[in-house]
């Protein structure tokens, strides 16, 4: 799931994610109806590269239609913040707490396939951690 780069990259402490492109479907006549829009030897990657669609096949020339992996990633992103400011609002033990749960629903590169209660769980223990301070906690930098 793209949202879990936001995740994985907060474990190991990665500062960016690079999505390699979003609108590679030139390989196939139709995105919305073939979705192996990535072909390498004998590999094809069902919409891998597509983030966002084109608007012309749906009535909307010129529009960039969004992909649910695009708003996964966003996801994603949003979870990596909210994981950053708890973690910096918590007490140690409350990171290390934080860290266990999200390990639960991302444990490897290769096994992240949480449920929604995992993902719950974590969203709730960082909330939890970062208490009614919220985003004008220790963290933030002043505005302005």
């Amino acid at each position: 799931t793209p949202r879990a780069l936001g995740w994985l990259a907060w474990q190991r402490d990665v500062r960016g994610i690079m999505y390699w492109t979003a609108t590679h479907w030139q390989e196939v006549d139709d995105p919305y109806t073939d979705p192996g829009t990535y072909h390498e030897t004998e590999v094809v990657g069902n919409g891998d590269g597509v983030l966002l669609y084109p608007g012309a096949p749906v009535g909307l020339p010129g529009t960039p239609i969004p992909s649910v992996r695009l708003l996964q990633l966003r996801d994603g992103i949003e979870d990596h913040d909210l994981l950053t400011m708890a973690a910096c609002a918590g007490t140690p033990a409350q990171v290390r707490a934080l860290r266990a749960s999200l390990l639960a629903a991302a444990p490897a590169l290769d096994r992240v396939e949480p449920t929604a209660a995992q993902v719950a769980a974590f969203r709730r223990l960082a909330f939890d951690t970062l208490g009614p301070a919220g985003a004008d906690g220790p963290c933030r930098e002043p505005a302005g």
